[in-house]
């Protein structure tokens, strides 16, 4: 409420902005660069960050987001459970072959 709308986009840009990043996280040093993209203010990003418990800042200076963290874990485990009965086919399959 404190941000309105602005607070709201700013949050799921960077949930999308996180998405692609290796390890789900980005330099909280670095907020200049997303803030003239997005029409936003570094102080603004900083706030976001900061002051809602939305986000978490890691010992080494990094931001991640709590509900990215969870969803991202909950795909990956998904992904690792879809791709182990194909590894295990293609396993059986090179065995069949080496017969």
């Amino acid at each position: 409420a404190e941000m309105k709308c602005m607070g709201i986009g700013l949050y799921i840009q960077m949930i999308l902005f996180l998405r692609r990043q290796q390890e789900y996280k980005h330099d909280f040093n670095e907020l200049d660069l997303l803030a003239e993209q997005w029409g936003a203010t570094v102080e603004n990003l900083q706030h976001l960050i900061k002051d809602f418990n939305l986000f978490v800042i890691t010992e080494d200076g990094y931001f991640r987001c709590l509900y990215l963290d969870e969803v991202m874990g909950y795909q990956n485990k998904l992904s690792e459970q879809r791709a182990a009965p194909v590894a295990k086919a293609e396993e059986a399959a090179r065995k069949r072959l080496r017969k």
